[in-house]
């Protein structure tokens, strides 16, 4: 027997009854009990960004107790930072869309909003299943600073994209204060996206670039994040007038389709008067 605590990465793929977690896959078992707040709920009430308790046999999974659950963020007086970004603790970056629908795990933060130099942070406090809004209107205000950022990249001919425009890393280059995405290419390396805060006068920033297994890289850098497309879409018909968000980002009300793509998302489902 088995009891894994404090578990935050894991994958639950419900169709084919398993779980993924601490590099191993296990079985969900038929009689499979999941509880949070010392009440029984359904598998599929786990979020991503829950952190939970796990028992089990062998390679079977008993039980799962949420030992931490999720709330949500939304943000007001919002209009001039969408297109910034938003970043929760220290963990999560997320670029600002209008009307977004933030997943956060409950517990306290320190927010910080940055758009165009302009910016500020504020203290958050998000519940299990509720929402928090966010006043950030006060936010636009002040001088815009910036800063300058002196970047060593390894190999030295990569090709240096902040913001998804291709910049000259030969010099110091000047960044609003804020956060910023990152993205490294060179021939015969793995790209490299990550994102980068800006809140100092002048700073260095090292980059060493891991070598690829010789495939071509054919991702393309479109705005903040590597894009690819496709011609699937998911489509959700019910429950018809219900607002529906994908990873954060409001889609539309339902019914309502969006493009398919590859990977794990967090579909949130919002209507008043409902959980």
């Amino acid at each position: 027997a088995f009891t894994s605590e404090g578990v935050t990465e894991f994958e639950i793929n419900k169709t084919a009854k398993t779980m993924s977690f601490g590099g191993k896959q296990y079985s969900l078992d038929e009689n499979l009990l999941v509880t949070a707040d010392g009440q029984t709920v359904d598998l599929m009430d786990i979020n991503s960004a829950d952190t939970l308790r796990i028992n089990g046999m062998d390679h079977v999974v008993e039980s799962i107790c949420v030992e931490k659950g999720h709330g949500y963020i939304r943000l007001q007086g919002d209009e001039y930072f969408i297109g910034g970004w938003i970043e929760v603790g220290k963990n999560i970056i997320k670029p600002i869309s209008e009307d977004m629908l933030l997943v956060v795990p409950e517990g306290d933060y320190e927010v910080l909003v940055s758009n165009k130099g302009y910016g500020g942070t504020k203290q958050a406090t998000v519940a299990r299943n509720k929402e928090t809004i966010i006043d950030i209107s006060d936010l636009k205000s002040g001088e815009v600073k910036s800063g300058k950022i002196l970047f060593t990249i390894s190999p030295s001919d990569a090709v240096l994209y902040l913001d998804g425009t291709m910049v000259d890393h030969g010099e110091a280059v000047s960044l609003e204060y804020g956060i910023h995405q990152m993205v490294c290419k060179a021939d015969g390396y793995e790209t490299l996206s990550q994102y980068i805060k800006v809140g100092q006068a002048l700073a260095n920033i090292d980059v060493e670039m891991e070598t690829s297994d010789g495939k071509d890289d054919e991702d393309s850098v479109s705005g903040n994040t590597v894009s690819a497309s496709g011609e699937y879409k998911v489509y959700i018909d019910a429950p018809e007038e219900a607002e529906l968000y994908v990873d954060g980002s409001y889609v539309g009300i339902i019914p309502v389709s969006f493009p398919k793509e590859s990977g794990s998302h967090t579909i949130s489902i919002r209507k008043t008067g409902y959980q």
